[in-house]
């Protein structure tokens, strides 16, 4: 009997020179979008005759990733917060975070209005008066959604992904953030998940069980400073906290809105 095997291709080019900076993103923001889909995507169907092939200069510079060996500006503009971004990581946001295809900008009309608000090269007057504080806030967290892969055919995935980004919005936020950052967006993450409104606005309280460091959250910081304790006390109460919500209770918050029919 005839069987058929797909062979998967994943290649970037080297995009890091020798004194060690990233002149483009792409290993990075695929491997963290469209590579790890695919793997979800053969997890979850046990897949069969399915095969990955990953070329040396990609696995390298995503070891260079891991390892923190690296040094990418388009990231770093993108995990600095909004508010703490220079001119150059200003312009540098800007320059990137239009890039995607169609079908993802769709997904965004977000994402599309700030993008008609693009400067063209000759505009001398670039970012000032076209992008505020809160607009460049949205595009650091809707270029992360556009090439997050979130399928509504993979509900586990939109929900795990929702939910780490409002974690990860208040370790730079602090938890107070996440309501204003995520709120605003939370119509076109409806769109793109197919969840309903009610259940990506609920996902916003699972980033509020993900806290790794005390400062963000207010009454932690005023306990500590009340009761004398130190701060590396409360990060190695928080850490496990903090594993324990992602490997136990996020997982069990899924299954249980899935009952309640949250999730469809």
């Amino acid at each position: 009997m005839a069987t058929v095997s797909f062979l998967w291709h994943l290649h970037q080019p080297s995009y890091r020179t020798a004194d060690g900076i990233s002149h483009a993103p792409w290993a990075a923001v695929h491997a963290g979008g469209a590579y790890m889909t695919l793997a979800h995507a053969i997890d979850s169907t046990a897949a069969t005759g399915q095969v990955i092939n990953i070329v040396p200069t990609l696995l390298e510079q995503l070891l260079a990733y891991a390892g923190g060996s690296v040094s990418d500006p388009v990231l770093e503009s993108v995990l600095t917060p909004a508010t703490e971004l220079n001119e150059d990581q200003r312009e540098t946001l800007v320059s990137w975070a239009f890039h995607v295809d169609p079908r993802q900008l769709a997904r965004y009309p977000r994402l599309g209005e700030l993008a008609s608000r693009k400067p063209d090269a000759s505009s001398e007057n670039r970012l000032t008066s076209r992008y505020g504080p809160g607009d460049l806030r949205d595009l650091q967290v809707l270029f992360v959604l556009a090439h997050a892969g979130l399928d509504p055919a993979s509900p586990a995935h939109a929900f795990a992904t929702l939910s780490f980004l409002a974690a990860s919005t208040g370790l730079f936020a602090t938890m107070p953030g996440i309501v204003a950052i995520m709120s605003p967006l939370a119509g076109e993450l409806a769109n793109a998940t197919q969840f309903p409104l009610f259940t990506v606005l609920m996902t916003i309280v699972n980033g509020y069980t993900l806290v790794a460091f005390p400062y963000q959250v207010g009454p932690i910081v005023f306990a500590l400073m009340l009761g004398g304790a130190r701060f590396r006390d409360a990060v190695r109460l928080l850490l496990p906290l903090l594993v324990i919500s992602a490997v136990v209770f996020i997982p069990l918050t899924y299954v249980w809105w899935r009952l309640l029919g949250y999730i469809g």
